[in-house]
């Protein structure tokens, strides 16, 4: 039981020790407040935030999802569709026409 305790204890500790890291403090080194910021945990993990004022020095604070960086997100592949409708318009305009052509009753 005395265990359990302590380690719980412990853990509430850890908690409230503060960044470990600078990375969202040095995020904002050059910023505003209120302005966007970025930083990498790791090569999988971009946090996004705005820059907040904690203790008059300015901290990047999360209020985006974690980003993986290495994998492409929904909104980068959006071209695609855009550039294959783009391609594939003069092929039914071709298409159209001869459909047209055909279709209409021969003049005598």
């Amino acid at each position: 039981m005395s265990l359990t305790v302590w380690l719980l204890c412990l853990g509430l500790a850890h908690g409230h020790q503060g960044h470990t890291r600078t990375l969202a403090w040095d995020a904002c080194d050059h910023s505003e407040v209120g302005e966007t910021c970025t930083y990498d945990v790791s090569d999988q993990e971009r946090h996004i935030g705005t820059c907040r004022s904690m203790s008059g020095d300015l901290l990047c604070v999360r209020n985006r999802p974690v980003v993986d960086p290495t994998r492409a997100s929904s909104t980068d592949l959006l071209w695609i569709p855009l550039v294959a409708g783009v391609l594939l318009l003069p092929l039914g305009a071709i298409r159209l026409r001869a459909f047209l052509r055909a279709t209409q009753a021969p003049s005598r």
